[in-house]
């Protein structure tokens, strides 16, 4: 839920049985042609008044034969809806009013696959107009079987939006981490299958991503999994703190990458939490 002057907006999954439908909560008369069950996870996405409770509009995103699901939102100043979606190929998505208006539209990733990848999409609506729609996504460049990007928290942050989440290569060699046009060689060892922490930093105008960072841990004879939770940001000093956590073993290095280049390491003090703190550019200051 985000609260953004008169507006209240929500968003979330749902599943359901096959004669089931989501009745969306509004103040008012029921909403028409709400979103129908699936036996697969959509996504919803509603805007309410904040006096009266009434539902102004609502959309929903999908896709027939897989999961679709919205991990978190921000919304601007102007009322624009910044969404995560963590999904496959070409997702559609539908469009209602309480002026009885109605539009639809897909979008999709270009060349990458796996499991699952990720999209950031942004949303400019209003009541009586097809909503404007924009996307990028990020994917496992030629991906397959278990290869995926999750991306699940999401932070404004003045002009640029940043994300934090998780991906896995799988047991595949020479492959490619895409971010719509930003393609970053991966740093796992040949045949390794263990997950990486990820951070992005998206332009909140053009959703061009400029930064990223990544944290992986390596022993001397293997690879350990680390997973991106949730972040905060510092005013005060232009810095994040990211939350990761890791199965590495004490002495393991938790070798993080700005932009694949640029490394730094520090070794693991065992499995576990551990708090990363980096700028606005993602260059890391320190992990404890």
């Amino acid at each position: 839920v985000r609260v953004v002057e008169d507006t209240v907006y929500v968003m979330g999954s749902y599943v359901a049985l096959s004669n089931d439908s989501l009745g969306l909560p509004t103040a008012g008369s029921p909403p028409w042609d709400l979103p129908k069950s699936t036996s697969y996870y959509r996504t919803y996405l509603a805007a309410y008044d904040r006096h009266t409770g009434r539902l102004a509009w609502w959309m929903w995103f999908y896709r027939p034969y897989a999961n679709c699901v919205g991990t978190d939102i921000e919304v601007d100043d102007q009322g624009q809806v910044f969404l995560l979606l963590v999904s496959h190929h070409f997702v559609s998505w539908e469009y209602r009013d309480t002026s009885g208006f109605m539009g639809s539209g897909s979008f999709t990733g270009s060349g990458v696959g796996g499991d699952r990848y990720s999209y950031l999409v942004r949303v400019r609506a209003s009541i009586g107009t097809i909503p404007n729609i924009a996307f990028t996504y990020a994917g496992i460049q030629g991906g397959g079987s278990g290869q995926a990007v999750d991306l699940m928290h999401l932070l404004r942050v003045g002009g640029f939006i940043f994300v934090t989440g998780t991906y896995t290569k799988g047991a595949v060699s020479l492959l490619s981490l895409s971010i719509g046009s930003l393609t970053l060689s991966l740093n796992f060892p040949s045949l390794s299958n263990y997950s990486q922490g990820l951070i992005v930093r998206f332009d909140a105008a053009t959703l061009l991503a400029d930064r990223v960072g990544e944290l992986r841990a390596q022993g001397s004879l293997s690879s350990y999994d680390v997973r991106g939770h949730d972040f905060v940001y510092e005013p005060v000093g232009n810095t994040f703190w990211w939350v990761v956590e890791t199965s590495a073993p004490p002495g393991a290095s938790l070798m993080y990458t700005n932009n694949g280049s640029s490394y730094s390491s520090v070794s693991s003090s065992g499995p576990g939490l551990y708090g990363v703190r980096l700028n606005a550019f993602l260059p890391l200051i320190h992990i404890s």
